[in-house]
């Protein structure tokens, strides 16, 4: 092998392609999701960190109708701030930011109207 061919193998990798990544913590379990992070609703692709028992506690995700970061307690999104894409099944069309309580219940939103003015509500009127 010559000089210039013995560092080659410490180069690193242009581009790795994969349809999910893992990163698991010292004992095994999976910490950080990278790719389909959907379960039961395949094709939400985005990055998800997941709680020591798997479940997924804050992810940031491109769904349906628009990206959103959200934020878990309890098994329930109490905080998600997303982007509603031009489809007829999104909430609000634009920018959203929710409140929901321990329960998942809806408690406030705010949005951004077409108009650009501020749009303030209980729930997610």
């Amino acid at each position: 092998m010559s000089s210039a061919e013995e560092g080659i193998s410490d180069w690193p990798t242009e581009v790795v392609r994969t349809r999910r990544l893992e990163i698991v913590d010292v004992v095994g379990r999976v910490r950080v999701v990278v790719g389909d992070i959907g379960g039961a609703t395949p094709g939400v692709f985005g990055i998800a960190v997941l709680d020591e028992d798997g479940q997924h506690r804050a992810w940031l995700a491109l769904h349906d109708t628009g990206p959103a970061l959200v934020f878990d307690h309890k098994g329930n999104n109490v905080i998600h701030l997303g982007v509603e894409d031009d489809r007829s099944d999104a909430l609000r069309h634009g920018a959203a930011f929710h409140l929901s309580d321990d329960d998942g219940r809806p408690v406030y939103s705010w949005w951004v109207e077409q108009e650009g003015t501020l749009g303030t509500g209980g729930g997610f009127d």
